[in-house]
């Protein structure tokens, strides 16, 4: 296909695009209700509503639904047709604007990160953005192009981007293609498969990191140990959108107009097994963090928290005008509508009251990121209580290859590095060794 042939491909897909973009998106905002939250920061395109004080100028999110990730510390957001903003919350200031990136070349719809390095899909292809100053990120110019059809959705693992296509109506034609970004400026295409589902989101298994879950109009596991080769182990015939990891567990929406939730446990086999629904309808939108989940309906904001293989209810409460999306950390979380975004605070919520930082309740590896990973990864891990722990890396034939800790840690989650500068691509074992409990993760390297 020469270069005139695809930019006719893009400008009929952004004109369906467009086309597609639902009417609620223009829809009147209902007014404040008296018992919404104190305590938000916002920015807002009109006045400050209530006591909710607009702290820095004006961010314009009225037309498309943005795609949000929070990321150490800050809140990237991607608004389609008009840029790329950095985001900072903080208790004295509220939420600061750091930058926009706008006009960019078409629209960029969505966004991951990992490895320091945030990619961002830029019109039909993606970029890769330098985050060496956060608050500021830098793009990586590229020439790369999808081989088959225009991405939509995608996950970065370490230097690796998974990306799912849209599908030109009544054409039913999907596809799957994984590209490498070792070097952001001249990304090369690993691979790519044909599919006839229509995926929504991508999540990698924290506890089991070989695993890629494809969120969409049939669900599906696939083994990415080789990233050039992803193996689907697993596919069921249930809807879903948004899916996240919600402590041990996955958590999505239903297909709309239900749009109730759903949680999945994740075997090490790579089996999916639909677990407890949670018992409403309506949700359209919900990320997580940890053991929290924050759920959004039209104009509804519910907080969950998983413990104890139960899921409670922190609160509830009204949005002023209709939510288009929504982010958490683990401090705050944020909440946009067509023409406002607020920050609440989970102090404010009640959420570290009510407990949030107790010890962890088993003894584990939370994951090791990223995984494949080319020079450092974080292991992760939790202690329910003081243990003398150690941590070492051994290769599949059983040698010994680091050691990453010996010594005696309080309870609560720990974090250690693993720099494997000299050590040859592959795949490792990583053991943690808490007392007499052990937990190994497999991780893989590739230089």
């Amino acid at each position: 296909m020469n270069n005139t042939d695809r930019s006719a491909q893009r400008i009929i897909l952004l004109f369906i695009l467009v086309l597609l973009v639902p009417a609620t998106l223009f829809a009147a905002s209902p007014p404040a209700d008296a018992s919404e939250p104190r305590n938000v920061s916002a920015f807002s395109m009109g006045e400050a509503t209530g006591d909710q004080p607009v702290v820095h100028g004006s961010l314009p999110m009225n037309l498309v639904v943005p795609a949000m990730l929070p990321y150490e510390g800050y809140l990237y957001i991607s608004n389609c047709t008009t840029g790329l903003y950095t985001v900072r919350y903080n208790e004295d200031n509220g939420l600061e604007l750091l930058d926009t990136i706008s006009n960019p070349p078409d629209f960029i719809y969505q966004i991951t990160a990992s490895s320091q390095v945030l990619y961002a899909l830029d019109g039909f292809h993606p970029i890769a953005y330098n985050l060496t100053d956060p608050a500021h990120p830098s793009p990586i110019p590229n020439d790369f192009q999808p081989l088959i059809g225009p991405p939509r959705y995608m996950k970065a693992v370490g230097s690796i981007v998974y990306m799912a296509t849209t599908s030109i109506p009544d054409i039913d034609l999907y596809t799957f293609e994984t590209v490498s970004f070792a070097d952001p400026a001249a990304p090369q295409s690993l691979g790519y498969f044909y599919d006839d589902n229509a995926c929504y989101s991508l999540q990698q298994s924290s506890i089991y990191p070989q695993y890629l879950v494809l969120f969409g109009r049939s669900t599906r596991v696939l083994d990415i140990t080789d990233p050039a080769g992803p193996v689907e182990v697993f596919q069921f015939d249930f809807p879903l959108r948004y899916g996240r990891e919600l402590a041990d567990r996955f958590v999505a929406i239903t297909s709309w107009p239900e749009g109730s939730l759903q949680l999945f446990e994740l075997q090490e086999d790579g089996v999916l097994i639909p677990r407890e629904p949670i018992g409403e309808t309506g949700f359209r939108h919900i990320d997580t963090n940890g053991s929290l989940l924050a759920a959004a309906k039209e104009s509804e904001m519910v907080l969950y928290h998983r413990s104890g293989g139960e899921i409670t209810e922190w609160t509830r409460f009204p949005v002023t005008g209709t939510i288009s999306g929504v982010a958490l950390d683990s401090s705050c979380l944020y909440v946009s509508t067509y023409d406002s975004l607020f920050a609440y605070p989970l102090s404010g919520l009640g959420v570290e009251t009510a407990g949030s930082t107790a010890p962890p309740e088993q003894f584990r590896i939370a994951g090791v990121y990223p995984n494949p990973f080319n020079s450092t990864a974080r292991v992760v891990f939790d202690l329910p209580s003081p243990e003398t722990v150690l941590i070492r890396v051994f290769d599949l034939l059983g040698r010994r290859v680091a050691r990453l800790h010996s010594g005696n840690l309080g309870a609560g989650r720990h974090e250690v590095m693993w720099n494997a500068e000299g050590i040859g691509s592959g795949m490792y074992l990583v053991q943690v060794r808490a007392g007499a409990r052990t937990d190994v993760r497999k991780v893989v390297l590739v230089k």
